[in-house]
């Protein structure tokens, strides 16, 4: 399913993480098949190219999509898949297209909370942001939940990030390997989602520029689970 998201960013910055379930991380998928396992992805390249290069996904993404994405989506247990974490390297980067890590963590009413966390070459840093959307299958921008930035200026430019995004329905947690770590609890806990996306990939709001980026190792956290009687629970529910 499309995401194509615009934010009108509030900010809003709190530090102070607490490092969630790090030992937990499992690897994903490190590209060293040479080709996208389309056992483990679901392929959204309306506006990039997508294919890997000597160990990495790469993304190019192409002029002219105007608030469109491409994207990789887990298609392994994607329904308790609650953090995922890559390292990103972008070669090249024009207009405001960014890579990013982005998805669904739950639900107010009958709108849905969506959140980004991505390199802005453009601008020199990495923002997180969490913004309201309406019902499917709009997803029609409402309000912004929060918004954050880790140091700024960055040099992107062949250099690789790590960055990582954990969502649940109480808090969201964003960390860059090396420049820190952002969270932001809910005021009052999300209802559940019913759309489980999370994914990889590059976007463009104005549709102008384009960018390569390249991305690598990535770790999956799941969400934990219990067993009681024969019904298996998620605990996050």
């Amino acid at each position: 399913m499309k995401k194509s998201i615009v934010f009108t960013c509030i900010s809003v910055l709190l530090f102070g993480f607490t490092a969630y379930a790090q030992e937990n991380w499992q690897l994903y998928d490190d590209f060293n098949s040479g080709q996208i396992d389309l056992q483990k992805w679901e392929i959204d390249d309306s506006s990039a190219t997508i294919t890997v290069e000597n160990g990495r996904a790469k993304f190019v993404h192409e002029e002219g999509h105007v608030r469109d994405g491409s994207y990789l989506i887990p298609t392994q247990g994607l329904k308790t898949l609650k953090g995922i974490k890559a390292t990103i390297t972008v070669e090249s980067c024009t207009g405001d297209v960014r890579a990013r890590l982005s998805g669904f963590t739950g639900k107010i009413g009958d709108d849905y909370v969506w959140s980004a966390h991505e390199i802005r070459a453009d601008r020199d840093y990495i923002p997180s942001s969490l913004a309201v959307l309406g019902p499917a299958p709009g997803y029609v921008y409402k309000y912004d939940y929060f918004w954050g930035r880790f140091k700024k200026p960055l040099d992107f430019i062949g250099l690789p990030f790590t960055l990582s995004m954990v969502l649940s329905r109480d808090q969201a947690n964003y960390g860059v390997e090396g420049q820190g770590e952002l969270e932001f609890l809910f005021p009052n806990k999300l209802s559940p989602t019913d759309d489980y996306y999370k994914g990889i990939g590059t976007m463009s709001v104005t549709g102008v520029g384009t960018c390569t980026a390249y991305f690598d190792d990535v770790y999956i956290l799941r969400q934990p689970q219990a067993q009681a009687g024969n019904q298996l629970l998620l605990l996050d529910e």
